[in-house]
């Protein structure tokens, strides 16, 4: 992750993301631009970017704008429809709870930052409705994320996180398979992750 500008008020951040699956490595790259109270302005890629369920997307943490103290919490409630096109929409809701845990100085390839440490705990259902070949799929997937970012004192940007990530992906196949008489088709799929994410340079013009 690289920190390429930040303006008092907005903070952008490269990012590449490796996922090791059975040993292969997929790599993507992305852009993110945000606010200091961690509000998403824009995104690049701009498809399919749900922040409130992709702990794998930095600086994304809601702030309290009044300020905290250690050991506050607060809770943000997210009930959305994001249509991305006539084809593809996600309904999503649930909670995080967030919890602030202390200062310390983190270490990582960018140097030493004086951070602030937020544990996170979301709880989220996501219905996706994708139509396909005259026919709808349906989508849910009900999950649990809980990690820890910590984040840099001053100037607001993330510097190291870690995260557990449990869901279940119902896949709905019943009218895909509707023609040749089945009249319920479910697909259970269990999926279990860990993502860290750690600066590895600030820009510095």
């Amino acid at each position: 992750m690289l920190i390429s500008d930040f303006d008092g008020n907005n903070i952008t951040s490269n990012v590449t993301s490796t996922k090791i699956i059975d040993g292969n490595n997929t790599e993507s790259s992305y852009t993110t631009v945000m606010d200091v109270y961690g509000n998403l302005i824009r995104s690049d890629p701009e498809n399919r970017i749900i922040p409130e369920i992709q702990p794998e997307l930095p600086n994304l943490l809601k702030y309290p704008e009044k300020g905290m103290q250690e050991g506050q919490s607060w809770t943000v409630i997210f009930n959305r429809t994001i249509n991305y096109n006539s084809s593809l929409t996600d309904e999503l809701e649930g909670t995080k709870k967030y919890t602030s845990i202390g200062i310390k100085t983190v270490s990582t390839k960018a140097g030493k930052f004086k951070c602030v440490g937020i544990r996170s705990e979301v709880n989220f259902t996501a219905n996706t409705k994708k139509e396909y070949e005259n026919s709808t799929i349906n989508l849910t997937t009900i999950g649990k994320i809980s990690g820890e970012d910590w984040v840099d004192l001053e100037d607001g940007f993330l510097v190291k996180s870690e995260y557990n990530v449990d869901k279940i992906l119902i896949t709905d196949l019943s009218e895909v398979y509707k023609g040749i008489g089945i009249e319920n088709y479910y697909l259970e799929t269990p999926m279990k992750s860990h993502i860290s994410s750690e600066l590895e340079n600030i820009r510095k013009e």
